[in-house]
């Protein structure tokens, strides 16, 4: 089976377990008031990271929509990364925008102060979702290439990330805090 078939048969599994509930367990059946704040941000950043992993491999497609196809494009993986992981977390994202319009929605962050949900920009505005630490100075990231024409993953200490991303570097961004309200 190639590539691109397994992405599809993967993808359209994840997304029948995801409307059923089996994937992500929806922590949101719970009363949203039951949850405090604290909890709901760590469930949406648990979920980030189980999401991000799941789209890994994925073809890449300007305009690509992985709720449509089995294909999908930057803006669009972030933004459906986002969506999934706050209404697990009995949160509110706006839902898909692109990426400039994105952007205009976070705030810039220290690099010492970055936590799984960030992104990192750069001077082009391509951005990659920090979704994964392996220690204080190992992250890990999730970006759809054009260049390499699917989802793929990489860290902080790989040599892609030293040479071009910090090279090109525009800096740290975290999603305002009315990007994602609660959604009681």
């Amino acid at each position: 089976m190639n590539q691109i078939s397994k992405s599809k048969i993967s993808l359209i599994f994840f997304l029948i377990l995801f409307s059923y509930g089996i994937v992500c367990h929806p922590e949101s059946a719970i009363a949203s008031e039951t949850i405090s704040l604290g909890e709901k941000e760590s469930i949406f950043s648990k979920k980030i990271a189980d999401l991000a992993e799941w789209f890994i491999g994925l073809p890449y497609k300007f305009g690509g929509d992985a709720t449509t196809t089995s294909e999908i494009d930057n803006s669009h993986l972030i933004c459906l990364i986002y969506e999934e992981a706050a209404k697990q977390a009995a949160f509110r994202f706006s839902g898909y925008m692109p990426m400039k319009n994105l952007l205009q929605n976070t705030q810039e962050v220290d690099p010492h102060e970055i936590k799984v949900g960030d992104l990192i920009v750069l001077q082009n505005d391509h951005a990659a979702l920090i979704y994964k630490f392996e220690s204080d100075s190992k992250f890990f990231m999730v970006y759809a290439s054009e260049k390499r024409q699917k989802v793929f993953s990489f860290n902080s200490h790989n040599e892609v990330y030293n040479a071009h991303w910090l090279k090109n570097l525009k800096g740290f961004f975290r999603l305002s805090k009315h990007m994602l309200v609660p959604a009681d």
